[in-house]
Parts: C-alpha cells; sequence; structure tokens
C-alpha cells in the first residue's frame, strides 16, 4: 500500500497466483516466448451480490443455475443449505447471486447499490423472493476467478510449465496456480503434495484431477500413517465413452481372419461330405443337383477330381466371404456406435453450466 519493497528469503515458495501474473513478476524475466505464452492465458471474472432475507426458508436446493434470457444472474447460492453454520441467525437466509463477467464489462464498475438492487429486482422477477424481505446486502468482486479454456491455452500452459519446472524450489497449486478449473478439494489437494513434496516426497501436482474421478481413500491407502482429514469429493460427469470404448462394452468385435478360416473349413468339410457321400453311392448319374455348384465353383463337377478342385475354391471363397462378413459387421456397429457417441456427447453438452 505505501509503495515499499520487502524481500523475503526461503528455501521453498508455493504460489496461489494466476500463472499470467507469476510470469511477469518473475525475475530475471522468463524468455519473451514464455512472457508470450502468459499473455495469451485469460480469465473470466465474477461478481456475487450477497442478499440477507428475512425468510427461515426460500428453497431446498444449494445452488441453482438460472437459464431466463430476462435477468443478467447465473447462478444462485443458497449458503444455509451448504451449512447451517453460514448464517449466523437461522432465521434469516443469505443468497448469493453470482453474475459472470469481464471486469472490462459495464456491470463490473457499477456501485454496489445499483448491483444490490439489480440482484433484489432480479429475484423478484424469478418469483424467489418479496423484495421487502431483504435487509442488506453486499458486493464481492473476484478477479480471474475462473482460468479461460480457450484455443491454445493448452500450448501455453505446456511451454509455462515446462519453464517451471527449471525453478526447482518453486511450486505453483491451485486453480489459478495451475490454471485448471479445479473444484475446492482438489485446489486443496495440490497444497497437501506441495507441504508433502517440501518435506522430501514426489507427488506430481498437476496430476490432481487429470482423472475423471478421484477417491480419498485410495490416498488414504497410500498413506497410512498420515492423519489427513478427508476431503469431500466431486464425482465429475465422465466424458462420453468413445466409439470403439461403445463396441468392446456392448458389441464384442467380430475378428474378420477368425470368421474367415471359420467359413472356410465349414464349407470345405460341407462340400466334402456331400460329394463323397454321392461318390460313394455312385448311380448312372451322380449328383445332378450338387453339380449346378459348379456355376459358382469353376471346375467344380461330381468326381473326385472335381471335388479337389472345388474344395480349394470353397476353401478361398468360404474364407473372403467370412472376412467380408466380419469387417462389414464392425464397421456398421462401429457407425451405430458413433451415433451414440454423439447423442452422449449432446446430453454432456447440457450439463455445461455445471463447470463454469
Amino acid at each position: 500500500m505505501t509503495g515499499e519493497q520487502t524481500d523475503f528469503t526461503a528455501s521453498h515458495f508455493v504460489s496461489t497466483m494466476p500463472l499470467r501474473e507469476l510470469i511477469f513478476a518473475l525475475e530475471p524475466a522468463p524468455p519473451d516466448e514464455i512472457l508470450r505464452a502468459a499473455q495469451r492465458l485469460r480469465y473470466r471474472d465474477y461478481l456475487t451480490v450477497v442478499l440477507i432475507v428475512k425468510q427461515p426458508e426460500l428453497f431446498p436446493d444449494n445452488w441453482i443455475y438460472i437459464h431466463s434470457p430476462e435477468v443478467k444472474l447465473g447462478r444462485i447460492q443458497n449458503y444455509k443449505n451448504w451449512s447451517p453454520a453460514m448464517v449466523p441467525d437461522l432465521t434469516r437466509t443469505s443468497l448469493g447471486l453470482e453474475y459472470f463477467l469481464w471486469d472490462q464489462d459495464e456491470e463490473w464498475q457499477w456501485p454496489n447499490e445499483r448491483l444490490i438492487a439489480m440482484g433484489i429486482e432480479e429475484c423478484r422477477r424469478l418469483g424467489l423472493i418479496s423484495p421487502a424481505d431483504v435487509e442488506d446486502g453486499t458486493v464481492v468482486r473476484m478477479l480471474k476467478a475462473y482460468p479461460v479454456y480457450d484455443h491454445g491455452y493448452q500450448e501455453n500452459l505446456a511451454a509455462i510449465r515446462h519453464y517451471l519446472s527449471t525453478v526447482t524450489n518453486l511450486q505453483t497449486i491451485g486453480r489459478n496456480g495451475l490454471h485448471r478449473y479445479n473444484n475446492q478439494d482438489h485446489s486443496m489437494l495440490t497444497g497437501m503434495y506441495a507441504a508433502y513434496n517440501i518435506c522430501g516426497e514426489h507427488h506430481d501436482v498437476w496430476a490432481v484431477n487429470t482423472e475423471q474421478e478421484y477417491h480419498e481413500e485410495e490416498q488414504r491407502q497410500q498413506r497410512p500413517t498420515d492423519r489427513v482429514v478427508p476431503l469431500r469429493t466431486h464425482r465429475e460427469t465422465p466424458p462420453p465413452p468413445s466409439a470403439a470404448e461403445m463396441i468392446a462394452e456392448a458389441f464384442a468385435e467380430i475378428d474378420p481372419m477368425a470368421l474367415g478360416v471359420a467359413v472356410s473349413v465349414v464349407s470345405t468339410l460341407l462340400l466334402l461330405t456331400m460329394t463323397s457321400i454321392l461318390l460313394l453311392k455312385g448311380g448312372e448319374v451322380v449328383g445332378p443337383n450338387l453339380s449346378l455348384l459348379g456355376q459358382y465353383l469353376p471346375g467344380f463337377t461330381v468326381t473326385w477330381t472335381g471335388m479337389g478342385i472345388g474344395l480349394i475354391e470353397a476353401s478361398i471363397v468360404g474364407f473372403v466371404l467370412g472376412y467380408c462378413v466380419a469387417w462389414l459387421r464392425n464397421r456398421g456397429m462401429l457407425a451405430y456406435a458413433a451415433l451414440l457417441q454423439r447423442r452422449a456427447q449432446v446430453e454432456a453438452r447440457r450439463d455445461l453450466l455445471d463447470k463454469v
């Protein structure tokens, strides 16, 4: 606040500040390409209008996402429903009206009184509260609350991560320190891992929340001597499986080579059996009906020599037929699984606001 500079000396440093700001704060400055990568990282800002309502209960949900185009409001938190301890007076309800903005937006610069008035009006319009029941309010602004996953962010992040790996006594943790949309429990876990690393262990902080789900039970089993308060885990919606995975799970893939060999063997044995029986039976005209196969197997006749030619051709035709049937069947199932996957992706997008 006074402009006075203070220096601190330490063996290890842990940073939770946004990566963009961290890179530009380092001295000496990183290479130009790293500075450019950091400059390209973007963040979404976040503003909460908090209302104190003279009602013990308003709705049973912890939060509500608002999809109405009539209001600017994006989400409402009902803090008492998370925990009664979050509201000192149980005869009141505390609501957090959340607006997702950029700090350049007009609303970001509005005075608190105007924002509170807007929040009250929008809640009234949604039928959630009566304005007469609101007895107090405040505004909380949070810059860089959400790392933005835009085109190219992964490439920029990879360059920054590689550079930071050369600073052996610096670890970055948390949502902004990793430029990753971590839940609170994920962010806490990165801090715990950083502390363990300082104590001599070797944990990859960047690996936290790279899987679709994790279990603190597994973490406790890996560290049986630690007394760690269990983290409240959050199971995320897994991504739709790939078409290949869906085929493996729902439709057993047919091996074209195996089916080709099987059809070849069956065709050969069947022709051998039928022809041999007719030849051994004999007669003035042997196998007139079976001889019609010669139209499809050139050179085949109901004779011992013709049978040999037919067996060779039947084995080849049977193999090709079996192989093609298996291949076409697998391609058809793959196309069907791709259709199912697309439907699953459409369903997953409906939960997009849960990632905001």
